[in-house]
């Protein structure tokens, strides 16, 4: 069962119309409730277009196929308003794999958020061998320009650069998108995307990072994504307008799995997509190294776009922190393509971000609990509502968490307990209960004691100890400590039964 911590629901759904006010307030302008401020049309809304001195990433070329790239990946959201007052968001990727020998491994993901009531729904169709060594393949993809295709069970899901008089507008594009989310509600989404900003630069190279242990990794994104159409789930069909997102684009020179491990879990990675009240844009990254105690590996950083005239401005600063303040557990009910290393897995949730270069602060409250997707390794990706300061004032933020953390070793789940002990609410504490000081203590014990000695005094201080202290909680917090201190049980190394 999923468990959520860190801030209650009734606050959860405090900063979902928070959250959701910000991104979609103004819809009759692009940002005018906002504060948003987006490019003007002339100069870059133009074909062809090089985006930097590598002739590689000039449009529309860069945003078709990459024969010579293992993976190619293409990514939306945005967050939108019905013409009944729902606040939602989507998601949206389509996925290249080329694996060793041309073998397929393709997706295609679609999600949907309710910004009100945490809802959201997922589908995720796939063309992986060896179901797919057969068959034609699922996904198409045109070289020269943006068209795309997948072919899933509920019809075809497309993304392609509109045309007029057979040729192609220069950054407008039409999407119809269909799934079936979980719970076997019909996914279909249908919309004109008109990104108001011009495409930049991620960190301060020239259009590559290092990725998933692969230098070499092409990207850039878009911000200010304008979207307008009809939106099918829950059983309802309406229209909607949106003027808040992020596209971006990625090709890794082999299969993005290639170098991290069998099973794609030797490394794992935070992204996070941020649209601020002040009309800028956040890239953020962070990617660890799963086989070294998940020390920080690769690209990292943050990247801020600020629209202006011409192509705006792009800043970027390595120095981001993350403090994470609270997890949730992977639910049972998704399924990974890949075989989980544990059937007890957690994954960040609650976090202050810090660029002490820019003087910037943000908090975040997640609205969509445990959005899990069922991708082949463990992926949760939902919408976020961001509150702090940059330097002296105030702001705030809509923003896109994805995260392939998925803890479930000794030391990691023992830190589960240590976060969380150290954030707790003010509701898991009554007056017979252990206090916050103590735990922390106690907590903080057991990180040590799992390091230095997993197999014997680790297991007796949190059977003795540790455990006692979070069952004199109260609320959601009470349970998700026991799980968690139940999941350690088992992940903790035993004796050889005697013969």
């Amino acid at each position: 069962m999923v468990k959520e911590h860190a801030v209650g629901r009734r606050s959860v759904m405090k900063a979902a119309g928070a959250a959701a006010g910000l991104a979609l307030g103004g819809l009759s302008g692009a940002g005018a409730a906002s504060g948003r401020q987006v490019s003007s049309r002339p100069g870059w809304r133009r074909y062809p277009l090089r985006l930097f001195g590598d002739p590689r990433f000039t449009f529309p070329t860069v945003e078709g196929r990459q024969d010579d790239q293992g993976t190619d990946t293409w990514y939306l959201d945005a967050a939108i308003v019905t013409t009944s007052g729902r606040r939602l968001a989507f998601s949206t990727i389509f996925c290249k794999n080329r694996l060793p020998g041309e073998l397929r491994a393709d997706f295609h993901a679609l999600g949907f958020y309710d910004l009100g009531s945490g809802d959201y729904g997922t589908s995720v169709p796939t063309d992986l061998p060896p179901a797919g060594l057969l068959s034609p393949p699922k996904l198409h993809m045109a070289s020269g320009h943006l068209g795309l295709s997948f072919d899933g069970p509920q019809g075809t899901s497309t993304w392609r650069t509109r045309r007029r008089a057979g040729h192609l507008v220069p950054f407008e594009y039409r999407l119809d998108l269909r799934g079936e989310d979980q719970h076997g509600r019909a996914m279909r989404l249908s919309c004109v995307q008109i990104p108001q900003n011009p495409p930049t630069v991620v960190g301060r190279g020239q259009g590559y990072i290092e990725c998933f242990g692969q230098t070499g990794t092409g990207t850039y994104f878009q911000t200010g994504q304008r979207v307008r159409g009809t939106i099918t789930w829950g059983g309802r069909t309406e229209d909607f307008e949106g003027h808040v997102g992020h596209m971006d684009r990625q090709f890794f020179p082999q299969y993005a799995g290639e170098k991290v491990g069998l099973f794609a879990r030797d490394r794992s990675h935070e992204w996070r997509t941020i649209n601020l009240s002040d009309g800028t844009d956040l890239s953020l990254w962070r990617q660890f190294d799963r086989t070294d105690r998940n020390s920080l590996s690769g690209f990292s950083g943050a990247t801020r776009f600020i629209p202006g005239p011409g192509r705006g401005t792009t800043r970027f600063s390595p120095d981001l922190e993350v403090e994470t303040t609270s997890y949730v557990k992977w639910p049972e009910s998704v399924q990974t393509a890949f075989p989980p290393p544990s059937p007890n897995r957690y994954c960040p949730d609650g976090h202050v971000l810090r660029v002490p270069a820019w003087e910037l602060e943000l908090t975040a409250h997640t609205l969509v609990p445990a959005p899990a997707h069922p991708l082949p390794v463990e992926y949760m990706f939902g919408p976020v509502h961001y509150r702090g300061h940059l330097r002296d004032t105030p702001i705030e933020g809509f923003g896109i968490f994805e995260r392939t953390l998925a803890l479930y070793r000794p030391f990691e789940l023992a830190q589960v307990l240590a976060t969380t002990a150290e954030h707790l609410p003010r509701a898991a504490v009554h007056e017979g209960s252990v206090s916050p000081s103590s735990l922390q203590r106690l907590t903080r014990r057991l990180v040590r004691k799992v390091d230095q000695d997993p197999l014997l005094t680790s297991r007796a201080f949190l059977l003795d100890r540790v455990r006692p202290a979070c069952a004199t909680l109260q609320g959601p917090t009470r349970a998700f400590m026991l799980e968690a201190c139940d999941d350690l049980l088992t992940a903790l190394p035993t004796l050889p039964a005697t013969p």
